[in-house]
């Protein structure tokens, strides 16, 4: 990867390359359904276009976990992926109120992957 003098991903020739961040509930390889090959075929496809993608996920938590530990990282298919451990609740997988996620620890993770785009 190439870095301009403001920090931003370049190309060879300086053009800056655009970054974009998919989000869904759950991910491959654990889950493969509608949502995540779609979500899939559509970073790859970014990817193809010369886009640099990521994708940000979740995955059910056993109970117990700290907080601490609700994070991975791993690549699928060249495809960089957080994800974080997340307690389902009765209403979905992301408890949310008012527009804004419960979970602090979810956002912890979605703050600092954003900061970094």
């Amino acid at each position: 990867m190439l870095y301009n003098r403001q920090g931003k991903i370049v190309d060879a020739m300086g053009i800056k390359i655009w970054r974009v961040l998919l989000t869904t509930h759950v991910f491959l390889p654990d889950y493969s359904s509608g949502t995540e090959i779609l979500t899939f075929n559509t970073a790859i496809e970014l990817q193809r276009l010369g886009y640099e993608v990521e994708v940000c996920t979740g995955f059910p938590a056993r109970p117990g976990l700290a907080d601490s530990q609700r994070f991975d990282s791993y690549e699928y298919a060249g495809i960089k992926v957080n994800s974080s451990f997340i307690m389902p609740s009765r209403w979905g997988a992301i408890k949310c109120c008012r527009g804004r996620i419960q979970q602090p620890f979810l956002c912890a993770l979605v703050s600092r992957i954003l900061g970094e785009f």
